[in-house]
């Protein structure tokens, strides 16, 4: 009975260990693609919960690797399924963002001008067109300016044809 218990501890540490090794990667991927999707300072209170939640589960685990073990799965689950979502979202929003960039140049190749509004572009996923703030012709900008967002309205990517693609993050 009493090489029950040791035996025990051991495996709760070699699974403490495992669910680190496992999460951790994903939340570094969230905290740092938080800059892009939800700005500047978010992505810093992001960073923070990742490095506090850990360094509890690390100390936790010390004492008590099961618990330890049970600490970094909820510091997982408070990070990585919002931002894999955010992270999908900033994937298929730029791309009808990259289309938009597409069907604007393809309008001048056949008429000579950018197009002045977003009427005849077909979105490949409305669903993502909520998140194009705005497209519209701009001279001072080269011809046209698309603006979207990902996780805030003050976090905004654009594309104008003088500057290429920026990004300002809050």
């Amino acid at each position: 009975m009493t090489d029950a218990r040791p035996k025990s501890k051991r495996a709760d540490r070699r699974i403490f260990a495992l669910t680190l090794l496992l999460l951790l990667p994903l939340e570094v991927i969230c905290a740092q693609s938080a800059f892009h999707t939800l700005g500047e300072i978010d992505h810093m209170v992001v960073w923070s919960g990742v490095v506090a939640g850990n360094l509890f589960a690390l100390a936790l685990a010390a004492f008590r690797p099961r618990a330890g073990a049970i600490a970094a799965v909820l510091v997982g689950l408070a990070i990585i399924p919002q931002h894999l979502g955010l992270i999908r979202r900033h994937s298929l929003v730029r791309h009808e963002a990259t289309r938009i960039v597409a069907f604007a140049y393809e309008a001048k190749a056949r008429s000579g001008a950018f197009p002045e509004d977003l009427a005849e572009f077909e979105y490949e996923r409305p669903s993502v067109a909520r998140y194009v703030q705005h497209y519209g012709a701009d001279e001072e900008a080269g011809g046209f300016m698309v603006t979207y967002c990902v996780g805030t309205p003050t976090t905004s990517h654009w594309y104008t044809p003088k500057g290429g693609w920026q990004y300002y993050p809050d």
